[in-house]
């Protein structure tokens, strides 16, 4: 996995307009969800060292500075970045990032399950 990390973080990391244009959003998703999984969150969440927020801040941001972020699966990329930034936040007792998190969420996605059951948790 960490082959896989480091080649995405190439794609994430690259400058020139086509690579940036066609590969950069997705590069940043699939690096974060494999730093999630490096991280161990979902099944050691006490010992969860955060890698993968990086990478889903700087999704954030391309997607942000790409003027596509209405499309569904940047609405979609954008969401889940929100969403496993926000369960950091709230593992690390972070409760008002966790909670501002979850809230960009439901903007994207109002049905969100995750992000409903978290605002509730969060409370």
């Amino acid at each position: 996995m960490e082959a896989a990390v480091k080649s995405l973080g190439i794609v994430g990391d690259a400058t020139k307009k086509e690579v940036v244009d066609k590969y950069k959003i997705p590069a940043l998703y699939y690096k974060g969800l494999t730093e999630l999984a490096l991280d161990n969150v979902m099944y050691d969440p006490e010992n969860a060292k955060g890698i993968f927020v990086d990478s889903f801040t700087k999704l954030l941001a391309a997607i942000s500075a790409s003027g596509k972020a209405e499309e569904e699966a940047n609405k979609t990329y954008a969401a889940d970045a929100h969403n496993y930034i926000g369960y950091f936040a709230y593992l690390k007792g972070d409760n008002a990032k966790a909670k501002a998190e979850f809230a960009e969420t439901l903007k994207l996605k109002p049905e969100d399950p995750f992000a409903t059951q978290m605002v509730e948790a969060v409370k």
